[in-house]
């Protein structure tokens, strides 16, 4: 059984793969881009005096059959966040986790499930842990410290909700959220 399982599971991130090449790029509401995987580029022909006063290019790291499978996850499971069906978002998104538990928009959707749940401590939980896999290529830095500051606020620990909706604007001084968050302290 556990075995037929993982077969299932493998087909189903295959064909995750398969839909994502032939539809081409998307985007979820969140901003969140999938791109189908490519051949990587040849290797750079390159004369031994050339490649000594060179750096190597950077080449993007590939994700896996079961990282793509998971990006189109979270990006089902940010439109169910967004239309406030949290509980169906969590198990969606903790059946996520087997798929690549590194991915910090797993975490971070995760936490604003709880916060709409009014599950303030496990969605501050939730933030710790994405905080961990964060860069700047996620999650915006500004609406991560803007969910943080609301869950401190819903503990009722306003003094430290303040420094995290100040910390958001330092980010992004324009952010709209924690101006309105700000006022409302």
């Amino acid at each position: 059984m556990k075995r037929g399982w993982s077969v299932w599971k493998l087909a189903v991130a295959v064909s995750y793969v398969g839909l994502a090449a032939s539809c081409g790029p998307s985007q979820s509401s969140r901003g969140l881009k999938v791109e189908p995987k490519s051949a990587p580029p040849p290797p750079a022909q390159r004369s031994q005096k050339d490649s000594s006063s060179r750096s190597a290019p950077s080449v993007p790291a590939r994700k896996s059959p079961q990282q793509v499978a998971a990006l189109h996850r979270v990006a089902f499971a940010q439109t169910l966040v967004d239309q406030g069906e949290y509980r169906r978002a969590i198990a969606d998104l903790e059946k996520t986790l087997t798929l690549d538990a590194t991915n910090p928009l797993v975490y971070y959707n995760l936490a604003r499930a709880h916060y709409g749940l009014s599950n303030f401590q496990e969605s501050l939980d939730f933030l710790e842990v994405a905080e961990s896999f964060m860069d700047e290529r996620n999650v915006s830095r500004a609406d991560f410290l803007v969910l943080k500051g609301d869950n401190l606020r819903g503990l009722g620990r306003t003094a430290e909700a303040r420094g995290s909706y100040r910390r958001a604007l330092t980010v992004d001084p324009d952010h709209k959220e924690a101006i309105a968050r700000l006022r409302l302290l």
